[in-house]
């Protein structure tokens, strides 16, 4: 690199990060509901927090809710949204932009961890470091970027594979060095209680103490964990009931294989960005034998490379998951590959003059590719005249319903809807109705390859004969997914369509 470039390299990745800030701001006031991830399932159970205090209701009664992930986010989002002095009804807009405004911070952060990282304890140039920053802000799916804990829970699994570097350093005291591991082990159990995925680092940390044979830290790492994860537990299960039934429960839905291969692996961005990035990390820890050889930073990067690339591909199997799964191991694996082309004793000084440079011209198109690939993205969403008139009627159907229904009614409305956009859609319905909505989490069961154990089908069948269920929305066409056998002989004998909107059609119940 010249030494212009280099005197300008901080400033041109500044202008770019400024460039996919700006972005992501595009993504934070999208009117769209549903950034790749379901948004409004996490909406919902958060109105329902804020309104109730309950998070995990009883999946198997009504209202038959699954709020799959664990609890921090949604608490998170809440109480941001009640110290703005936020209405969980009429403020649904300002709800979503709490939550995407929340991973925009959690996405900096761990750019700034990056660069920590990079800087102090790898000890990379300035300029390398600022790169890896970058690339961490702008390597993103829209998950990322959605009301989702996807963000947090990242962030706080880099916050602790910092602080677990920091711990290898020989030269700290004893009593930092087991303040250290506890702050470690808990950034690991908040990430856990963000989402569940969050339980691969403690696995890979004690995973790398046995393979180090530190029987030390693998003793006082069970030691602790059990107070801090069982303290956790304590508390969430006496504050919600129906905890497990949901973070559980509600998440066993099988394996996917069709799913995985069209729209994991196998999708167009994940060719050309993250198969590169497996390639590249496998052939360094094979080649050099990174994880049985080389300094403790360069064994546990090695490890945690390794692991998390297992822990994305293993659940990213399970139907209805994302490329979002492999966001860790991405930011892992350019600390790894970093380190490993900065130390690597294999590459001689001829070969780095070629390979270095390919690489961080590969990183640069990577960079690029997202940005065209989220701006297209945001921009259908956004401006796509087919979803902007479907979140229009969506939002009619719901007001509709909103004026039909009588204050404090204590009948439901069902919408038999698909999250899928090329069908009438939900759209926020359950959000706008979440007080009478009935089956707020359909699509759980949509995308599942088998039927719920925790539902309560016959209770939810029941409901809607006996006139529980005053209002069912419907689409046209009629969505193929089917929960209830009898649910269109029922339509058929007890309701009458009552009105229309554009695709939507809405039933209302009447005694024989």
């Amino acid at each position: 690199m010249s030494y212009t470039l280099k005197r300008f390299f901080p400033f041109l990745v500044f202008i770019v990060f400024l460039l996919f800030f700006a972005l992501r701001l595009l993504i934070v006031f999208s009117p769209a509901s549903d950034l790749g991830g379901i948004e409004q399932n996490v909406i919902y159970s958060i109105q329902v927090l804020m309104d109730s205090g309950n998070l995990y209701l009883t999946p198997a009664k009504a209202p038959f809710s699954i709020t799959q992930y664990t609890p921090i986010y949604y608490h998170l989002c809440s109480f941001t949204a009640k110290a703005l002095g936020l209405s969980k009804d009429y403020d649904i807009q300002q709800l979503y932009i709490i939550g995407r405004s929340w991973d925009i911070i959690f996405s900096f952060i761990s750019a700034l961890l990056l660069f920590v990282i990079g800087r102090y304890s790898l000890l990379l140039s300035k300029n390398k470091s600022y790169f890896l920053s970058l690339l961490s802000f702008s390597i993103f799916f829209l998950q990322n970027n959605a009301v989702r804990s996807d963000a947090l829970c990242d962030m706080l699994s880099i916050a602790s594979l910092y602080t677990f570097i920091l711990y290898q350093d020989p030269s700290k005291k004893t009593f930092h060095s087991n303040f250290l591991l506890t702050v470690t082990i808990l950034l690991t159990a908040l990430a856990v209680f963000s989402k569940q995925s969050g339980i691969q680092l403690i696995i890979i940390y004690s995973g790398f103490s046995l393979l180090i044979k530190d029987w030390k830290t693998l003793a006082k790492t069970f030691f602790i964990v059990i107070i801090i994860y069982g303290g956790f537990l304590w508390l969430f299960t006496h504050l919600y009931n129906s905890f497990f039934e949901n973070v559980i429960g509600g998440v066993s839905n099988g394996i996917g294989l069709k799913n995985f291969f069209k729209y994991v692996i196998g999708k167009l961005i994940f060719v050309i960005t993250i198969w590169p990035l497996i390639i590249i990390s496998c052939y360094f820890l094979i080649k050099n034998n990174s994880i049985f050889k080389g300094n403790n930073i360069i064994r546990l990067l090695a490890v945690a490379t390794l692991g998390t690339l297992i822990f994305a591909t293993v659940t990213a199997l399970k139907m209805g998951s994302t490329t979002q799964y492999y966001i860790l191991f991405v930011n892992l694996s350019l600390l790894f590959i970093m380190a490993a082309l900065e130390q690597n004793s294999l590459i001689n000084a001829s070969n780095s003059i070629y390979i270095k440079p390919v690489f961080f011209s590969f990183l640069g198109l990577v960079i690029l590719t997202y940005g065209i690939y989220n701006l297209k993205t945001v921009n259908k969403l956004n401006n796509d005249p087919y979803l902007i008139n479907q979140r229009a009627t969506a939002v009619k159907v719901a007001t509709y319903l909103k004026d039909s229904i009588r204050s404090n009614s204590p009948k439901y409305v069902f919408a038999n809807l698909t999250t899928d956009s090329f069908l009438p859609g939900r759209q926020r319905i359950n959000n706008i109705l979440f007080k009478n909505c009935l089956m707020p989490q359909i699509d759980i069961l949509e995308y599942s390859t088998r039927p719920s154990k925790i539902l309560g089908y016959n209770n939810l069948e029941n409901m809607i004969n006996d006139g529980k269920v005053e209002y069912i929305i419907e689409s046209q066409p009629r969505i193929p997914f089917i929960l209830l056998k009898n649910l269109e002989a029922i339509e058929k004998s007890k309701f009458r369509l009552v009105k229309q909107f554009d695709g939507y059609l809405i039933y209302k119940f009447y005694k024989n």
